[in-house]
């Protein structure tokens, strides 16, 4: 589950990007696609600036698809992923249907350009679906189905 608004704090992401080069690579990428030190300010601060909406939602969804930069290095992709409002974006970097930069870029346009909030809109397309099943078993385990959902627009209301 990928967190809000509210969520920030000064020092976040700092011990990643310290001891994972997956995480240190992705804050890198994000600072650069946004043209400004992010990762500094998600680091030093000041708290004040840091919880500005302008400088908090894309420091979230970054310190979000930091780790999921590390799960996936470790782990391979997660089966799922879910967010609450901002952390619909991250949710969408988890799941393939938008890359780390294009969600930091969408995050601080809709932050600063009057757009308001965003609508993600999935859309179930057979031809791009993953779908794995698990068979039941005399253990009585259900069988169960997960698909992956193609972004289809995304629109700000």
């Amino acid at each position: 589950m990928c967190p809000g608004q509210g969520a920030q704090k000064v020092g976040m992401g700092k011990d990643l990007a310290e001891r994972f080069p997956a995480a240190r690579d992705t804050f890198a990428a994000i600072d650069e696609a946004l043209g400004t030190a992010l990762s500094r300010l998600m680091w030093e601060g000041p708290d004040d600036e840091l919880t500005l909406t302008h400088n908090a939602q894309p420091a979230i969804l970054a310190h979000s698809v930091a780790v999921f930069a590390l799960v996936r290095d470790r782990l391979g992709s997660p089966g799922a992923a879910a967010g609450h409002s901002l952390g619909e974006y991250s949710a969408h970097v988890a799941a393939g249907t938008l890359s780390d930069v294009d969600a930091a870029r969408l995050v601080r346009r809709r932050c600063t350009d009057g757009s308001g909030p965003a609508l993600a809109v999935g859309i179930d397309d057979r031809s791009t679906q993953d779908r794995h099943d698990l068979e039941g078993n005399s253990a009585g385990k259900m069988t169960r189905s997960i698909r992956r959902f193609r972004l289809h627009a995304l629109y700000c209301v």
